[in-house]
């Protein structure tokens, strides 16, 4: 269902004629079998894990992608490293992109979006960890990367390659 009508509230979505209720730009290909990364770059993943802290993460134009790479540093602290990378698509383009960044995505993304929640997520002490079942994912995650980060080999477990229940 992609429409409701609720008593005392109206319709919802609302038909307005300045609304725009379909996605557009790079996004809105559907299924990666369709999308430019994989027609054009020959690229199969959106997005990779490599052990023991490394993130790699595509858009679907194949243009781009982010790559996360999280350090400890001591027992109590870890550096994540990103780095954004760009398909040079010429020296015109590469001109626009750097102009785009500094006129407006910069301000948007990182001005807007990143510093939105900056002052909550400082103040934010953690406590202890509560996981529901609805977590599994993040249970099978932690399991499966224990099982199989890196160790000296007379540290690793014999059951290194499996997934630990």
């Amino acid at each position: 269902m992609t429409s409701a009508e609720y008593p005392g509230l109206g319709s919802f979505p609302k038909n307005e004629w300045w609304r725009v209720m379909k996605p557009t730009g790079r996004g809105n290909v559907r299924g990666f079998e369709n999308s430019k990364a994989y027609k054009v770059y020959g690229i199969r993943n959106q997005s990779e894990v490599w052990l023991p802290g490394l993130v790699v993460v595509g858009r679907l134009s194949g243009e781009y992608c982010l790559i996360q790479w999280a350090v400890p540093i001591d027992a109590n602290t870890t550096r994540c490293f990103n780095i954004n990378n760009w398909r040079r698509l010429g020296r015109w383009r590469e001109v626009y992109d750097r102009l785009h960044y500094y006129l407006w995505r910069g301000w948007t993304h990182d001005q807007i979006f990143s510093d939105q929640d900056k002052t909550m997520v400082e103040a934010l002490v953690p406590g202890p960890e509560r996981l529901s079942k609805s977590d599994v994912g993040v249970i099978a995650w932690r399991k499966f990367a224990g099982a199989n980060a890196r160790r000296p080999a007379a540290e690793a477990p014999a059951h290194a390659g499996e997934l630990v229940s």
